[in-house]
């Protein structure tokens, strides 16, 4: 079942009892062979749940749209960091629903 949580602008889904809220983000960053390969290594090493990822090249730099599922705020906050000690990302930022 996924439904907005009013107020926090997150959707949630009960699995079992846990709880995961779906986050949105986009990535900017340099064009690097392993790009790709290092994020999906982090969404694995971090428990992460990924929902979507597209990429595109935009003015001469990689633009990632990224859909996650986490378990709370402190599971986005250290995923977000790893995410930006990576090498070549320029910007990590979240994206609110409209």
């Amino acid at each position: 079942m996924l439904k907005v949580v009013s107020g926090k602008r997150l959707t949630h889904q009960r699995d079992q009892d846990l709880t995961h809220y779906a986050v949105e983000l986009k990535i900017l960053a340099y064009p690097q062979d392993d790009l790709i390969k290092e994020i999906s290594a982090l969404i694995s090493q971090e428990k992460v749940h990924l929902m979507r990822m597209q990429n595109s090249i935009q003015d001469h730099q990689v633009k990632i749209d990224l859909q996650i599922q986490v378990k709370n705020a402190l599971q986005l906050q250290n995923f977000n960091q790893q995410l930006r000690r990576l090498s070549g990302i320029h910007s990590v930022e979240r994206v609110m629903p409209k």
